[in-house]
């Protein structure tokens, strides 16, 4: 039954991950919470290790999406080269504040925010895109890249929950948005990963676990996911923007949901 659920999360969270450049974290987290509760694993540690292996599942995630994305040619490398510098700093801030404080606030906090964002792209998908904006100048991306990476790894969610509504507030198509956030949520995987596997090493978790990655469900999850990331960024080239919006709004929209429930 574990392994079933493993594979079924990767599956999952691998076409959402293609379809709108995010980690696939929305699916793997509570995926991994409820598995993680019913193998006993203390409330200490539970959540930790849901964001580690989610964060460690989504580098190869996040990469066959990448990839597929790039193949595109849908991906703008100077956002990324702008971003970068902040995101590596956010990543392991973050990582480090999950294993130290209680996150019910700040979940709570981001979840009606992630309602607010949904409502606004359904709201607004028949609305035409506006021309190219001018992207913020270097100070500017290097902060919203820090907020991007420290929510991104205190949450586990990956880049793409964040990243594409910001793009798009600065004028840049969607699907490039969409393509350009999934470069960025594979180098928040690898920094946010490589943070929970340090700050969990001397935790006594399980024998299968490196860190705050359980092994087993990282392999499965990751290795599945990057059968479907690739089929969710082809789909996401042949919808139309107005569609796309709509499925990204709802995504947002139970995304919010499930954190103010869950």
């Amino acid at each position: 039954m574990e392994i079933f659920i493993y594979v079924l999360t990767g599956l999952t969270a691998g076409f959402i991950a293609g379809l709108f450049g995010v980690g696939g974290g929305l699916v793997a987290v509570p995926a991994l919470v409820l598995t993680f509760h019913r193998l006993g694993y203390s409330a200490e540690s539970m959540m930790q290790t849901a964001i580690g292996t989610s964060l460690a599942a989504m580098i190869l995630t996040s990469g066959a999406s990448a990839w597929a994305h790039q193949r595109q040619k849908g991906v703008e490398w100077g956002i990324c080269l702008s971003l970068a510098p902040g995101v590596v700093l956010g990543a392991i801030t973050g990582a480090v504040i999950a294993h130290l404080l209680h996150k019910g606030e700040l979940k709570n906090l981001f979840g009606a925010f992630l309602c607010m964002i949904g409502v606004y792209f359904l709201m607004t998908a028949h609305v035409r895109e506006r021309e190219k904006g001018r992207i913020p100048n270097r100070p500017k991306m290097i902060v919203s890249g820090f907020v991007i990476g420290i929510l991104s790894s205190i949450l586990g969610i990956g880049g793409g929950i964040i990243t594409v509504p910001l793009l798009t507030f600065y004028g840049r198509p969607l699907k490039n948005s969409i393509s350009t956030s999934a470069v960025i949520g594979f180098f928040i995987a690898i920094i946010g990963a490589l943070s929970f596997i340090y700050l969990g090493l001397h935790q006594e978790i399980s024998k299968q676990s490196f860190g705050y990655v359980y092994l087993p469900a990282f392999m499965i999850i990751g290795l599945t996911a990057m059968l479907t990331a690739p089929l969710g960024a082809r789909y996401a080239y042949s919808t139309s923007t107005p569609l796309l919006k709509r499925l990204y709004g709802l995504l947002l929209l139970l995304t919010g949901i499930s954190m103010l429930q869950f």
